[in-house]
């Protein structure tokens, strides 16, 4: 089936497989359609697709249970200004420390990790994040 044939197919979601998922969208949809248009809500990143940002980014609670988990292997990472601040929840502290530093302590936890290599890194390029966060510039 070529693209022509899933956009002409008719149906509301043609590249989907058959299953609960997609009778579980299909039947949201539906239900849906009973609300009045000027009552619907709906966020979408830049795009088009649907982006969860509250209560927070998908992406930050990516990183923050990451960070759990290595606390709780190495209880001394929380001690760490950039991670303190993240467990903290303390935004205040985030912004002092600044939001660049802080981003690159979290990206430095999968530093040598199988998610680094998937994302085709080399060596070189994740060594240019610090194990310690503490030695971000």
């Amino acid at each position: 089936m070529n693209r022509d044939d899933v956009r002409n197919s008719g149906h509301p979601l043609p590249s989907w497989r058959p299953g609960p998922t997609r009778d579980a969208v299909l039947g949201f949809l539906a239900d849906a359609s009973s609300i009045p248009p000027e009552d619907r809500v709906a966020y979408f990143d830049n795009d088009g697709t649907l982006w969860c940002e509250r209560p927070t980014y998908v992406q930050y609670e990516f990183f923050l249970d990451a960070l759990r988990r290595r606390v709780h292997g190495d209880p001394a990472l929380a001690e760490e200004a950039e991670f303190r601040a993240v467990l903290a929840g303390d935004a205040s502290a985030v912004g002092e420390i600044g939001l660049e530093r802080v981003a690159l302590a979290l990206a430095g936890l999968f530093r040598g990790s199988a998610l680094a290599r998937s994302r085709g890194r080399s060596a070189r390029s994740s060594a240019r994040v610090p194990t310690r966060p503490s030695a971000v510039p």
